[in-house]
């Protein structure tokens, strides 16, 4: 299927959504098989984390715990979410060699079953988020905000889609980054609003402003903790989306080459 230029690619691969959804299920399967209670590790760590970091930071910053520790628990569902795809989808390319022999498989089939286990994995950590926002007495989000976090979810699942895509082309083509994904990462977590809120910034508030990962995470995580949906926000997620997709048409010729021809690389 890398015959096919690239959005027909993309629409093989929704159309392949059930075998998709089936590689999903077999890899949580596989962690289940392996750890018992993989499959509940993500709900059981963002009460772990909030229990502990919130507190810590909390006092830290000098924060309001009952505003701040619902604002953690979702910046941290969202962040670590986020940062797990990326990781995967480093490997994708690896996958996709692997797969070659299937020749009716899309290549974008293996990114796709990605983001689907992600997404599950993700509404383990918001169903952990939420018990949160309730137990500190913030409520439950008004319905009408629960269709915008919808809104923002799908957008962000747009968003992680391509961006897995130019993630596996560029760290299979300059492979010495792999060794670098741990600290650029964490560098990424440190100046991204996930420990701290923009209003604690005061004078460097702007960090925000212009940390496009900040306007990923407040799409969701605005209209969840019951404010409306960022629209500007919103619309930033949305163009980098359609930049993503054009760097994807860009890089779609040069990134089969390497799943092709690996011996070379």
């Amino acid at each position: 299927m890398w015959t096919q230029s690239f959005f027909p690619a993309i629409a093989r691969a929704v159309s392949q959504w059930r075998l998709a959804w089936l590689f999903a299920a077999a890899n949580l399967t596989e962690a289940r098989r392996v750890n018992k209670i993989a499959l509940t590790t993500p709900f059981l760590s963002v009460l772990l984390q909030v229990g502990f970091l919130g507190l810590v930071y909390g006092a830290l910053f000098g924060a309001d715990i009952k505003h701040y520790i619902p604002y953690l628990a979702v910046s941290l569902a969202l962040w670590h979410s986020i940062s797990v795809f990326v990781t995967n989808a480093v490997g994708y390319n690896d996958i996709a060699n692997r797969h070659l022999n299937f020749t009716t498989l899309s290549p974008y089939t293996i990114h796709l079953s990605g983001l689907i286990e992600t997404i599950l994995l993700l509404l383990a950590k918001m169903l952990a988020a939420c018990l949160v926002v309730i137990a500190i007495e913030q409520g439950v989000p008004a319905w009408t905000n629960l269709l915008m976090t919808v809104i923002g979810m799908i957008v962000l699942a747009l968003f992680m889609f391509f961006l897995g895509i130019l993630v596996a082309y560029v760290f299979d083509w300059f492979r010495f980054l792999r060794a670098l994904l741990p600290q650029l990462l964490f560098l990424a977590f440190l100046i991204t609003p996930v420990i701290w809120q923009k209003e604690q910034l005061q004078r460097i508030a702007w960090l925000a402003d212009f940390n496009p990962l900040a306007h990923v995470l407040e799409i969701v995580r605005a209209p969840l903790l019951g404010e409306s949906l960022p629209w500007t926000s919103l619309g930033i997620v949305i163009a980098m989306t359609g930049l993503m997709a054009v760097l994807g048409i860009l890089v779609h010729r040069a990134n089969r080459t390497l799943v092709l021809f690996r011996w070379v690389a």
